[in-house]
């Protein structure tokens, strides 16, 4: 038998409240995924949405559905059919919807109360206007072309600009300021830190365990390696996690 890891516990979770605010929203989804070889249709959709994925759901974490039974040979392949199986859900989520349930942001308390109290005074301020708008929609969006296709985004405040100065002298962080505006004329200032994919499966212990993996798919004529490796990398919570350290002046002194 197969034990779902907590990135799938996670990911269930939030497709379940994604169908639900969906129906508090009114939205109906034009079909609904097979079931028993019937796709339904018509108004009440995104109930029964929900009605079959809470029933699939609860099938996953009692262990009774039949994608759970297997044999420690057959382990890799459940977890590629559980997947394939969860995926089908997405089917009437949008992209933002798709990206709010894969991606995680941490915000400091102390970011949001410093940016509350600087941006009263400085609405005007390009940057001050597109942190805002990152800040509140960080799982769907990037502050440019550096750090797209970050799974997990972690916003920390800097205190001082000697501080931030201090931090772009660390290996690996540089400012991402100048990527949209000068940074002459900018009051917040920006620097970013990217942890790769490649260092979350080194710091999870799973390098070897991967490269097994790919070798193992690589060549397969029934599995996409592709489609394989993402799969992988859901399953064990591997994603390029980005650091924002953000410097706002504070207006209070």
């Amino acid at each position: 038998m197969i034990f779902l890891s907590q990135s799938i516990k996670r990911t269930l979770v939030r497709i379940e409240q994604t169908i639900e605010k969906d129906i508090q929203n009114g939205i109906v989804y034009p079909s609904t995924i097979p079931v028993n070889g019937i796709r339904y249709v018509g108004t009440n959709t995104t109930i029964r949405q929900l009605h079959f994925f809470k029933a699939f759901k609860k099938s996953l974490e009692e262990g009774t559905n039949k994608l759970m039974q297997c044999d420690d040979i057959d382990r890799e392949y459940a977890m590629l059919d559980i997947i394939d199986a969860i995926w089908n859900f997405y089917e009437p989520f949008t992209a933002d919807q798709k990206l709010i349930i894969q991606n995680d942001s941490i915000i400091d308390d102390a970011l949001i109360k410093r940016f509350k109290t600087f941006i009263e005074n400085n609405r005007e301020d390009d940057i001050t206007k597109s942190l805002d708008n990152f800040l509140q929609n960080p799982c769907t969006s990037s502050w440019g072309q550096d750090d797209q296709w970050c799974g997990v985004r972690v916003f920390k405040l800097v205190e001082t600009f000697n501080e931030y100065k201090n931090i772009l002298n660390q290996n690996g962080i540089y400012d991402i300021t100048t990527n949209k505006f000068c940074k002459e004329k900018s009051k917040i200032r920006l620097a970013f830190l990217r942890i790769s994919e490649d260092e979350i499966i080194k710091e999870k212990g799973l390098y070897r365990d991967y490269i097994r993996f790919v070798d193992k798919y690589l060549f397969s004529r029934s599995v996409d390696i592709t489609s394989a490796i993402q799969k992988y990398k859901m399953w064990y919570d591997i994603r390029s996690t980005g650091f924002y350290y953000i410097y706002i002046p504070d207006t209070q002194i």
